[in-house]
């Protein structure tokens, strides 16, 4: 197929996303052949980890000098058949294809930085920060009212830290969106430990969903994770909410501190809640400042021109 696009156009570059399972690296092999410059994102750590998430702790730093350590922990889809197929391919991939991309195009500096520091070239590194056209929407009726955390509830989140922070903190109101596997663990703990300040509401999308992010005092991004670019940060910034985001991932270099948010320390309840109290610290005028400053951080940083600009750039480079 690749092969058919390449004889029938004219193709200046090839911009690659994963192509792992599914396509395999031989859609890498056929551009190499045909002398076609590639350049791969990097919006996740598949080039670096087997299991593309970099969430082993301790064990991912052992598995880079021994892959079988992957293997053995079963890190790709919980299987050690399938991760010494995943072994197999990255081996392929770091003799045979990494060698000839062009540019890599990571999302965020944290995720540059890992790569880099796991052998791939800085000089072939362009920064890539997502961008979203999100427009302001009305107004809420509880306008700046509750916190709010939305997007996947499960443990890598860090939900139950969110949780234990709000529910030794009873007096201010917290809002929960989403969906996922601790769904039914966080109903019944709300329910159980009687927290009347704490709101579950379930998923919600598009305008439905704008106007609960645009009705929250900050949204609260508590990962455990190593998450490259939380675009929940994002849409936060697009209504001019402020963000309390926890030290893992690219999640610090989103968040200016006391300027568009505050940063805490990762599955420290406390912290978050210390994080929370500044926030609740600061006069209205203070904190309609600190809104101003998160549509300025989006409109200088995440926006289509200004992702247009970064990838001219590298496309310029690679010529």
């Amino acid at each position: 197929d690749i092969n058919h696009i390449l004889d029938h156009n004219k193709v200046d570059f090839a911009l690659v996303h994963n192509v792992v399972s599914v396509i395999s690296n031989s859609a890498y092999k056929t551009l190499i052949k045909r002398n076609v410059p590639i350049i791969k994102y990097l919006q996740n750590y598949n080039l670096v980890c087997l299991n593309g998430a970099l969430d082993c702790g301790v064990k991912c730093n052992k598995c880079q000098s021994n892959g079988m350590v992957g293997v053995k922990n079963g890190c790709y889809k919980g299987s050690r058949i399938y991760s010494f197929i995943k072994l197999l391919i990255k081996m392929d991939m770091d003799k045979n294809v990494v060698p000839h991309i062009k540019a890599f195009m990571p999302n965020s500096a944290f995720v540059m930085n890992e790569h880099i520091r796991r052998g791939i070239p800085k000089d072939r590194m362009y920064v890539m920060y997502n961008y979203v056209n999100i427009p302001r929407v009305n107004k809420s009726d509880e306008e700046n009212r509750y916190y709010l955390y939305f997007g996947r509830l499960s443990n890598e989140k860090g939900v139950m830290t969110l949780l234990k922070a709000f529910s030794e903190n009873r007096k201010i109101p917290l809002t929960i969106m989403g969906e996922g596997p601790l769904e039914e663990s966080i109903i019944q703990l709300i329910n159980n430990n009687e927290l009347d300040n704490v709101s579950f509401i379930g998923s919600k999308k598009g305008e439905e969903l704008l106007k609960v992010v645009a009705g929250a005092k900050a949204v609260v991004v508590p990962s455990e994770w190593n998450e490259p670019l939380p675009r929940t940060i994002l849409e936060a910034y697009s209504q001019g909410i402020p963000v309390i985001g926890s030290n893992l991932g690219g999640i610090p270099e989103m968040i200016d501190q006391g300027e568009t948010g505050y940063i805490f320390d990762a599955g420290d309840a406390d912290s978050l809640y210390d994080a929370v109290s500044k926030i609740e610290s600061l006069d209205q005028s203070t904190y309609e400042l600190m809104r101003k400053k998160c549509l300025k951080r989006l409109k200088d940083k995440y926006t289509e021109q200004a992702y247009f600009q970064r990838f001219i750039k590298c496309v310029e480079e690679i010529k």
